[in-house]
């Protein structure tokens, strides 16, 4: 059996910033966010 991976799913640049600091895959959630931003990258 194969273990699942943790992703974090984020809305902002805190959320991605978490997932970098503790080394887990980071998905943005645009359908949760009020950003007019189309998803395809976060700047930080």
């Amino acid at each position: 059996m194969i273990a699942a991976q943790p992703w974090l799913l984020g809305t902002n640049k805190t959320s991605a910033r978490l997932a970098a600091e503790y080394g887990l895959p980071y998905a943005f959630g645009l359908f949760m966010s009020e950003s007019e931003s189309d998803g395809r990258e976060i700047k930080i």
